[in-house]
């Protein structure tokens, strides 16, 4: 493999890497860029819930990047940072009382936590709803008893998914009747109640639902990329890469909560009591973006050289998979078990699955800052940064891989 000539961009912030429960390298994240939108009079108090993990490291740098003078406070399950102009709660959103306190002095809260949507056939309900419905009822709840006036709470594009195609969609899109799993179906929840709470007790809220999102610190698109180039199985392609999706750069969503919060002004504001999609804008065949991350890292795969597996045929292939695991599963711990490919993965990578970003344009002033082809290149720069070209994915899937911290 040969690393990226592109040269490395001006850092700030940090990703961890680990391998073996093991934190073995540091390096710095990209300084965003300065805030080009009218800021308010008065900075505020922010507390980033979840601040510790891959969106909410990037929320932390979207705020410092607005340098007028708001502090920030970060809650989390854990703390791996330990900054001078932060403020640290360590808690679980399931127990009220440790939110409450957290909230002391604040005057907006972005609430970016949830568990990683794990697939497979026995899904953590319980801690999805924990985390995504009770916690935010708590945030919620606190923030009012608080006096809080802005919440802004991370959603997901997935919440108005309805399994099939899905082609420009826009935030009209009811949510579905039954959910397409039981993680999106604890989003959809939390989102309700949300946007429910808006102008109650003088809270505004909202939400912002993103899609596909990487990045430094993504511990799940781009390493995902890397394993399939790990085990030999880049040269195979499901179905004929016609379905758009989008991908999303992390710091792009960053700058959307950001901006989000800066409209919660007022009871009459356009933003209040709204959800937004937020992507890059620029929808991609899924193994366009695959090729293209691939490349970065040195592979490059002939057409003569490459396996296209039409959809039936994979969809025949997933069918055995799962029925392998389910198998293995009456004898082994699952936790021990490695999921392979199945039908709904098969599914996510065929179909399009991408959503208008027009209403965030209009009304919040949201622009993607970063690109698709800037942020392919930031997030292996990231890999090689922290010697990935030796030990890959010391620790598979969203166990590992790259922590933002």
């Amino acid at each position: 493999m040969t690393k990226s000539s592109a040269p490395m961009v001006e850092l700030v912030g940090r990703v961890t890497s680990h391998r073996d429960g093991q934190w073995i390298a540091t390096i710095k994240l990209q300084q965003p860029p300065p805030f080009d939108t009218i800021l308010p009079t008065m900075p505020d108090h922010y507390l980033v819930i979840g601040g510790e993990g891959f969106l909410g490291r990037h929320v932390v740098e979207q705020i410092r990047a607005r340098n007028d003078g708001s502090t920030i406070a970060v809650f989390d399950i854990i703390q791996r940072t330990n900054e001078k102009d932060v403020r640290y709660f360590k808690g679980d959103l399931r127990e009220y009382d440790v939110v409450y306190a957290a909230l002391d002095g604040i005057t907006a809260v972005i609430h970016t936590a949830s568990p990683p949507h794990v697939s497979g056939p026995n899904p953590p309900r319980d801690l999805y709803f924990g985390i995504n419905v009770k916690g935010t009822g708590n945030v919620i709840k606190a923030c009012q008893e608080r006096g809080i006036t802005k919440l802004v709470v991370t959603s997901s594009g997935s919440v108005i998914s309805t399994g099939k195609a899905m082609v420009n969609v826009d935030e009209s899109a009811p949510y579905p009747p039954v959910a397409i799993d039981v993680y999106t179906e604890s989003k959809i929840e939390g989102e309700k109640l949300v946007l429910a709470a808006n102008n109650q007790r003088g809270l505004l809220t909202c939400t912002i639902r993103p899609s596909g999102i990487f990045g430094p610190g993504d511990s799940q698109i781009i390493p995902g990329f890397l394993e399939v180039c790990e085990r030999g199985q880049h040269i195979i392609q499901i179905g004929d890469n016609t379905g758009l999706m989008d991908f999303t750069y992390v710091g792009n969503v960053a700058y959307a909560h950001v901006l989000a919060v800066e409209q919660l002004t007022s009871p009459t504001s356009p933003a209040a009591g709204q959800a937004f999609n937020i992507t890059n804008g620029t929808p991609i065949p899924f193994w366009d973006i695959a090729m293209r991350v691939w490349k970065e890292v040195g592979y490059h795969i002939p057409k003569s050289r490459k396996i296209v597996l039409p959809y039936a045929l994979a969809v025949v292939i997933a069918y055995i998979s799962e029925t392998i695991y389910e198998t293995k599963a009456l004898f082994i711990d699952r936790s021990k078990l490695k999921e392979g490919l199945s039908r709904g993965r098969i599914k996510q990578v065929i179909s399009s699955r991408y959503f208008n970003i027009d209403k965030a344009k209009s009304i919040l002033g949201y622009e993607p800052r970063v690109g698709l082809e800037e942020g392919i290149v930031l997030s292996i720069q990231v890999c090689w940064s922290i010697d990935y070209e030796d030990h890959w994915l010391g620790i598979r899937g969203w166990r590992g891989g790259l922590v933002c911290i």
